[in-house]
């Protein structure tokens, strides 16, 4: 789920030398994207039988035994797509239905198209046009269904073309996101009981309400039992509470009354709700719904869900007599989930100019790295957690595997290095890798800076904010033929994207007042703008509302990039402290005991940890920098008053 686009676009590149030439076949070892999974491809274009079954086939070796995520990119190159029935099986023998007769007379609308759970549109309600290509939707059925089982073996897709006259071609990719062993989830069932009518023209919204669930969501099912005279008037729609919204049925079963008065609706339903042969009074048990909802997997399930029922048609009624929701939840994010800028503080590489390699891994090129990745949600022990390192968009290494400690070691590349579980901070350094290409770097004696984007990326590990990136400029220097060195270091080097991350935090809470808070770390804007405010700014602490920062209430010394901005004590009610360097490139601020933070309270029930977010908005002449992190506090005992991660 919610793969970088970059690195579609590097599967892009090497697919252009194949389309179009059916004689030709490119071999593509499994290459490790940046979210712990591994893409194959099938580049032989072939031929679609006309008005007969084509099938091809992948077989994967050397995955992690647990599905966390499938997805697929079609290159069919057809002039009647909907002729095309197509379906994916995996190696355990489920059958989803990817698209069935979906397209019309629309040349090449699969034409690299990106069929993923977490699409926005499902294929049955995508507008089509003539040469004009999809470019990403939710299959028919949900990949949802190979969740948890083992991704080793033959995986093979079937192609029906179900009319005679029109042909195409085809070649596909395969992408598979596993893990070493499935998490411990716990269930939350909630149910709405309250009886609804559905009149004509209606457009109700029904709530329920999840907590206590954990942090991240693993699976989903939705059940309905709606009684109406007119099943294909109505739109369902199901939100979560992160605003994600999934397509349910979308005027399904015509005039057949009633088939939706019992019906569970699961990724792994087997038949979709757009596919099933309906008949009067006869409740469809179990159904796929249109979209998937393993778009919602990732997700925190706490908070308030929606159930939305729109009827588009005059005349048939009916009533909601109840709904209801089961949810699995983990500690463990199994997805990639939200990213962040985070503070490489070094780094270094250097590419071995008196070798040359023709392909894949195997150059004496090096590359290390050292910083901080947020920690929010991090699990104590790593056990498991699989690790994916990118440059430029293209993976490094194959996936990594962490043990208790965070500790790692690889091969083709060699690779090693440590996360700490509790503070975030890493070391990595990865050898017999090719950067030559990928920096794009001249053989000539030359110095200059080169930009280097570097991506982490952790699944399973727990964090909230599970991919960390740093767009970095190195400095460099090349010696023709022999070699090409670089340099980075946070407190010297530019960077590319703004980096908030607090090394250290506290609170203290003051019984019947509030909690004080407190936080320092590192703070950089873009490269080509110095962090010199021009107007009021803004730092916002959990909950509290945003306290504002005049000019009035600054000292600004120093010009440019070696400007520092400190307090005038006294000139914010809410702050004892605050600095800003752009020299320093760091943060620090203190702030008197608060009521609104969020943070919970001394107390025999309440938790030992909390995650805090904290945004920082500096107006500045070049625009508005705005930067957010998340903090994880713990506390040794309930009762404890302080705070501190």
């Amino acid at each position: 789920m919610r793969r970088p686009p970059i690195r579609t676009a590097l599967l892009l590149c090497l697919l252009s030398a194949a389309i179009g030439a059916p004689s030709t076949s490119l071999a593509l070892a499994p290459q490790s994207p940046t979210d712990g999974g591994v893409s194959y491809a099938h580049l032989e274009v072939l031929p679609i039988a006309d008005n007969a079954t084509t099938t091809s086939t992948i077989v994967v070796t050397g995955a992690l035994p647990v599905i966390t995520d499938v997805s697929l990119r079609t290159f069919f190159a057809h002039t009647a797509p909907t002729d095309l029935d197509v379906t994916l099986t995996s190696p355990n023998g489920t059958v989803v239905t990817i698209t069935t007769d979906n397209g019309g007379s629309s040349d090449n609308v699969f034409l690299g198209t990106m069929f993923d759970d977490d699409a926005l549109t499902p294929v049955t309600d995508a507008s089509y046009q003539n040469g004009v290509a999809q470019q990403a939707l939710t299959p028919e059925e949900a990949f949802g269904a190979f969740r948890g089982e083992d991704p080793n073996g033959t995986w093979t897709l079937t192609i029906t073309d179900d009319a005679a006259g029109e042909t195409g071609t085809y070649a596909w990719v395969l992408h598979i996101a596993a893990i070493a062993e499935a998490p411990a989830t716990a269930v939350s069932n909630v149910e709405d009981t309250t009886v609804v009518p559905l009149p004509d023209l209606i457009d109700i919204t029904r709530t329920l309400s999840i907590s206590g669930a954990q942090a991240f969501l693993d699976r989903a099912e939705l059940f309905v039992d709606i009684l109406h005279t007119f099943p294909g008037d109505l739109n369902i729609t199901l939100t979560s509470p992160q605003g994600t919204t999934v397509a349910i049925t979308t005027n399904n079963a015509g005039t057949n009354n009633d088939v939706f008065a019992g019906t569970r609706f699961s990724d792994g339903g087997g038949t979709p709700v757009t596919d099933a042969i309906y008949a009067l009074n006869v409740v469809q048990p179990l159904l796929v719904p249109e979209g998937a909802l393993g778009a919602f997997i990732g997700e925190d399930p706490n908070g308030t869900w929606s159930l939305r029922i729109v009827d588009t048609a005059g005349i048939d009624s009916g009533t909601l007599r109840r709904w209801s929701l089961d949810l699995r939840s983990t500690a463990q994010n199994n997805v990639p989930g939200r990213s962040a800028s985070a503070p490489f503080t070094k780094g270094s590489f250097t590419i071995d100019r008196t070798v040359v390699v023709d392909g894949g891994f195997g150059g004496r090129d090096q590359l290390s790295l050292s910083g901080a990745l947020p920690v929010a949600g991090m699990l104590d022990d790593l056990s498991g957690v699989a690790l994916t390192i990118g440059v430029n968009g293209v993976p490094l290494s194959y996936t990594l595997l962490l043990d208790a400690k965070g500790k790692f070691a690889g091969v083709r590349p060699n690779s090693k290095g440590s996360i700490s579980p509790t503070k975030g901070t890493f070391k990595a350094s990865l050898s017999e890798i090719r950067l030559a290409e990928l920096l794009d770097l001249p053989n000539v004696d030359e110095e200059g800076e080169v930009r280097v984007e570097i991506e982490f990326c952790l699944v399973g590990s727990g964090m909230i904010l599970s991919r960390a990136t740093g767009d970095l400029v190195f400095t460099y220097k090349t010696v023709q033929d022999k070699s090409t060195k670089g340099q980075f270091s946070f407190a010297k080097n530019a960077t590319r994207s703004t980096v908030f991350h607090a090394s250290k935090a506290s609170a203290i809470e003051i019984v019947g007042t509030g909690t004080a808070v407190s936080a320092n770390g590192l703070v950089s804007g873009d490269s080509a703008e110095p962090l010199v405010p021009n107007d009021t700014m803004l730092l916002a602490i959990g909950d509290q509302p945003a306290i504002s920062i005049p000019l009035s209430a600054v000292n600004i010394t120093g010009e440019g990039s070696k400007t520092s901005v400190k307090l005038i004590s006294g000139s914010v009610a809410e702050l004892s402290a605050f600095t800003l360097s752009s020299q320093k490139k760091s943060f620090s601020f203190a702030t008197i005991p608060l009521a609104g933070t969020g943070i919970p309270a001394a107390g025999e029930s309440e938790p030992l940890v909390h995650v805090l977010p904290l945004e920082l908005t500096v107006p500045t002449a070049g625009g508005t920098l705005v930067f957010e992190t998340l903090v994880e506090l713990r506390r040794t005992i309930p009762t404890s008053t302080s705070w501190k991660n």
